[in-house]
């Protein structure tokens, strides 16, 4: 039985990772990436502000993408049926 075999395995692994003390590993595992990285964060903030306010060009840029998707799909389509009404003619 796979479960009976994989449960003590999974056990572990979950109490390791979700433990306090697996959690206080991955923090401590973690902080000098965050701590290298802090001095970034402003900028980030400033940068993702002003993202936002050209949120609707992006938006409608991808919706024209969605449509030309769209339109082309319906080509694909007409030319998959008219193919196979042409086939159909010459095989009648």
């Amino acid at each position: 039985d796979l479960w009976k075999t994989a449960k003590p395995f999974l056990e572990e692994w979950l109490t390791e990772r979700y433990s306090p003390n697996g959690v206080l590993n991955t923090i401590n595992e973690r902080i000098p990436g965050w701590l290298e990285q802090l001095p970034k964060v402003p900028d980030a903030l400033i940068q993702r502000l002003f993202d936002t306010e050209s949120t609707p060009a992006r938006v409608r840029q991808l919706q024209r993408q969605e449509n030309e998707r769209l339109s082309a799909q319906r080509r694909r389509a007409r030319w998959l049926a008219l193919t196979a009404l042409v086939a159909a003619a010459c095989w009648i």
